[in-house]
C-alpha cells in the first residue's frame, strides 16, 4: 500500500507527540562490576572468586571522552537505568523519524519530477504546433 502525504504527515505528528512523552534521558549504560584489588593476601585473588562488588557503574562516551560514575544508592541506580533506557528509546525514535522524513522528501521530489515532466510535454506540444504553423 502506497502511503499518502497526509498519512505520513499524521504519522510524523504522532511521532512528535511520542517525543513529548519520552521525558528525561541520558546516554550511556549501567553495569554491575566486580573488581580485584590486587593485594596478594586478599580473598579476591583466589581462583574463582569474582572479586569485590557488586559495584553499579554508569559509563558513557560523549564526543570521544569517557565518563563514569559510581551509583551508590538504589535510587540512583533506578534513575540511571530508567534514563539510559529512555535514551535507547530516543535513538529508536530518531531512526523512525528520519525514515519518515526521507519518505516525505522522496514523495516531494517525485511530485516535482512529475510536474517538470508535465511542463516539458506542454512545451513540446506548443513547440510542435508553432513549427507546423510556419
Amino acid at each position: 500500500m502506497q502511503s499518502t502525504r497526509e498519512t505520513l504527515l499524521e504519522e510524523r505528528a504522532q511521532l512528535m507527540r511520542e517525543l513529548e512523552r519520552l521525558g528525561d534521558f541520558r546516554r550511556g549504560t549501567v553495569s554491575t562490576n566486580y573488581r580485584k584489588c590486587g593485594k596478594a593476601s586478599c580473598h579476591c585473588m583466589q581462583e574463582g572468586d569474582p572479586g569485590h562488588g557488586p559495584q553499579q557503574l554508569w559509563n558513557a562516551t560523549i564526543r570521544g571522552k569517557s565518563y563514569a560514575r559510581h551509583l551508590k544508592t538504589a535510587a540512583q541506580l533506578q534513575q540511571y537505568k530508567a534514563e539510559t533506557s529512555r535514551y535507547r528509546e530516543f535513538v529508536a525514535w530518531c531512526d523512525r523519524f528520519i525514515a519518515l522524513n526521507e519518505q516525505l522528501c522522496d514523495m516531494h521530489a517525485s511530485t516535482e519530477e512529475h510536474e517538470v515532466e508535465q511542463a516539458k510535454k506542454k512545451l513540446r506540444k506548443r513547440s510542435a504546433k508553432n513549427s507546423k504553423g510556419k
